[in-house]
């Protein structure tokens, strides 16, 4: 009872974070915006800002994006991570899904896994197989023909489940409307609230734990999935828009690392004082403000660019001239992974980061700095305009 929904929630990070790192390189349709509005006869991968599936797939769907809707069948599985997750429409085989806000509300013909901030399972839906969830607060209101793992803060269930029912959280709810056929077996650090109404045909076991930890990570992955998808789609409008001057700035690196290490550390460590004393004059304030806007975003343009390259230097594509686009987005994805990781530990993770940021924001510097002097000779003038001729990945 205690290693299954561990073993589970382990079993969903993983596929998380391979569905965030794999998609973007199996993917065939890569933008801020992806819209599929005509029936697929083949597999499907497709990675955006906002990604909508709206005709039938004939095979597997799998998407990485910031906000993620399915409204039309699927006769294969369906793999996606994104911020906001919005699953509706009919899936014959597994579903394993994960992000900040997920929402399953069609017929799953088999197993459902899904980790997220918030994970529903609505009236409307249906698991043929196993579901397992986890995330800071789950509902299930739909119906499940065999067993039910979860593991969140907050569990409410008010469906029918056919099967088992296995629940690990700080506050479990059992409403009227709940069915459960098999037998219920919990552990929480108190007692179920369940509903004279609820119909269980099985036996109850309750078993007192102090605070489980899997709740809060589980909230935590949703958010970690969250802030890593909205990062990695970020980063590609960046390249996709300017892959001219992205390309440029990975090329600043690669030449004078610790230049551009120096540069991004002077502008960060500067900008702040130099916008107080504009603040401080008496005509200085647009300016002032229009740097206290522009800092912040100059700053995440570094990130991205920094991690760009340390994905380059981990998959040792540094040294070649040409990358394939899907080669390119699934090693910035990786580097994303492990600079997010790394943030979390004390000192180490704060250093790696900063590291990372002031790379890159040095590099941008320089570059926009050549390309207003000239020394760039034009070859980032009308990067936005044509991106196609510069692309080299």
């Amino acid at each position: 009872m205690h290693s299954t929904p561990k073993i589970r929630f382990l079993t969903v990070t993983s596929l998380l974070l391979l569905a965030i790192c794999a998609a973007p390189l199996l993917a065939r349709e890569v933008a801020e915006s992806v819209r599929i509005d005509r029936a697929v006869a083949d597999d499907v991968y497709a990675a955006g800002g906002a990604v909508d599936a709206l005709a039938a797939v004939d095979g597997d769907l799998v998407l990485v994006g910031g906000r993620i809707s399915v409204g039309e069948r699927v006769d294969g599985d369906v793999i996606a991570a994104g911020g906001f997750l919005h699953l509706q429409a009919d899936v014959s085989d597994d579903v394993r899904i994960a992000g900040g806000h997920v929402v399953l509300a069609g017929v799953i013909g088999d197993d459902a896994i899904a980790a997220g901030g918030s994970v529903t399972l609505a009236r409307s839906a249906k698991v043929g197989g196993n579901a397992w969830l986890a995330g800071g607060r789950i509902d299930v209101a739909g119906g499940v023909d065999r067993e039910l793992v979860a593991t969140g803060g907050r569990i409410t269930v008010s469906g029918h489940i056919k099967g088992n029912v296995k629940l690990r959280g700080e506050r479990i709810i059992i409403v009227d409307s709940a069915v459960i056929d098999g037998d219920l077996a919990y552990s929480s650090p108190r007692q179920a609230e369940i509903a004279p109404g609820a119909t269980l045909n099985g036996e109850t076991q309750f078993d007192v734990v102090d605070r489980p930890l899997a709740p809060v990570l589980a909230a935590a992955l949703g958010a970690f999935a969250a802030l890593l998808v909205s990062l990695l789609v970020t980063g590609c409008a960046l390249f996709f828009l300017f892959p001219r001057f992205t390309e440029a700035s990975l090329d600043a690196i690669r030449r004078e690392p610790w230049i551009s290490v120096a540069l991004g550390l002077a502008v960060f460590a500067a900008t702040p004082v130099v916008s107080g004393l504009l603040f401080a004059s008496v005509v200085g304030w647009l300016p002032a403000l229009l740097v206290g806007v522009l800092y912040p975003i100059l700053l995440l343009c570094g990130l991205l660019v920094g991690a760009c390259y340390l994905g380059d230097r981990m998959a040792g594509l540094a040294r070649r001239s040409t990358l394939s686009v899907g080669l390119r987005i699934a090693s910035f994805a990786a580097a994303l992974v492990v600079i997010l990781v790394l943030a979390v530990i004390p000192v180490l993770g704060t250093l790696v980061l900063l590291a990372v940021v002031f790379t890159g924001t040095g590099a941008l510097v320089s570059c926009a700095y050549d390309a207003y002097t000239g020394k760039s000779g034009g070859r980032l003038v009308g990067d936005a305009a044509n991106p196609s001729e510069s692309r080299t990945q």
